[in-house]
């Protein structure tokens, strides 16, 4: 991990449909696996000077338990637009390890 840089890790697969519309495709910054990045992920960038992580890469790096940055506002007010439902910051982080776990399968890490 780079310092104190935050690190965004990105959506599951460059193909993907259900992105956060306005998402835009960044290269993960270890691999450059194309990964989806929602417009608040996009603010973080400019705001913290992140990283890009693709979720294979990252997973690699840390733990699950110490590595993400909070969820803000924002991300949720995003994620209530695709589910429908405004999710607890807990169950975002439980959506995001069981989607680490179940189904993310990168080609560049197979």
């Amino acid at each position: 991990m780079e310092g104190d840089k935050k690190n965004i890790v990105g959506g599951f697969r460059k193909e993907d449909a259900d992105a956060v519309p306005g998402s835009k495709q960044l290269p993960c910054s270890e691999c450059g696996e194309l990964t989806w990045i929602s417009p608040s992920g996009q603010d973080m960038i400019q705001r913290e000077d992140a990283t890009v992580w693709c979720y294979v890469c990252f997973m690699k790096k840390v733990s699950f338990t110490d590595h993400f940055m909070p969820v803000e506002e924002k991300q949720l007010d995003e994620i209530q637009k695709v589910l429908g439902y405004r999710p607890t910051k807990e169950q975002v982080m439980r959506i995001i390890y069981d989607a680490i776990n179940e189904k993310y399968t990168p080609s560049k890490h197979t």
